[in-house]
């Protein structure tokens, strides 16, 4: 996929600060009712609990360094992140002796934890995945819990157009939106237009008001009336999503003529 600049915004920032105090919100929750529970034995609370607690914290850190990176940031967020969110968790842990471990994934098509393609033929794909070792030991008794965690935001999106008259086109794109395979919403879509109909060359219109209608089950149409350099140009249109967890993904594609 052709770069272009991309305007990027602290959102990611903003992600990773919002998973952090989300994590020492459900910490100070978990401590509370295990501070209450006198009669509820230590190891369920401190063990069990607080390990569901603590994968949801992980995963936000995944959302957040996703959006992070597919918004321009740099890919040494994920690391950072998760040690930030490691010490966090480790300096509020006062029931049980608790060790962490975490491997990000390097294994192809990873690289640094992160996943990120942008095809030409309609489809493109943002994720991070990273795996986790987790143990807690106290006085009555110990657990340990493995686990491996991916996000994935997906674009897939095909094209239509129409010849209007002189070097107008009507265009008119399918949009299906997916977060780990199944449907999502999007947060709001860019669209671009290869003016001459040749890749090769760098002359992207942005589509500035294109009419969107949302099928509200992560289906999208998108349409606009645009021109191009020549009638018979081909129309090539590269799409970009934001998803409602604020990560993008991008995709071109070339459309078909119907008419």
């Amino acid at each position: 996929m052709a770069k272009r600049s991309f305007k990027s915004n602290c959102h990611g920032q903003v992600l990773v600060v919002t998973a952090l105090l989300v994590a020492l919100l459900l910490l100070s929750t978990a401590i509370y009712v295990i501070e209450v529970g006198k009669n509820v034995p230590e190891a369920q609370q401190v063990e069990g609990t607080s390990f569901a607690v603590y994968k949801t914290s992980f995963r936000s850190a995944l959302i957040s360094a996703l959006a992070n990176v597919t918004g321009g940031g740099d890919r040494n967020v994920l690391s950072a992140d998760l040690s930030a969110l490691k010490a966090t968790i480790l300096a509020h842990s006062y029931k049980a002796m608790l060790t962490i471990e975490y491997s990000i994934q390097n294994s192809a098509p990873y690289s640094d934890g992160f996943w990120i393609s942008w095809g030409t033929n309609g489809k493109g794909v943002s994720s991070v995945s990273s795996s986790f070792d987790l143990s807690a030991s106290g006085l009555s008794g110990s657990s340990e819990l493995q686990f491996a965690l991916n996000v994935t935001s997906a674009l897939e999106y095909s094209g239509t157009y129409m010849r209007l008259a002189d070097n107008a086109k009507q265009v008119t794109l399918t949009i299906k939106v997916l977060n780990e395979g199944t449907p999502a919403l999007a947060q709001n879509f860019t669209v671009y237009l290869d003016h001459d109909g040749t890749t090769s060359t760098v002359d992207w219109v942005e589509i500035t008001s294109p009419n969107v209608v949302d099928f509200g089950n992560g289906t999208y149409r998108v349409s606009f009336v645009e021109d191009t350099a020549e009638r018979t140009s081909p129309v090539i249109v590269s799409l970009l999503c934001q998803d409602k967890r604020g990560i993008l993904i991008g995709a071109e594609a070339t459309c078909a003529l119907t008419g």
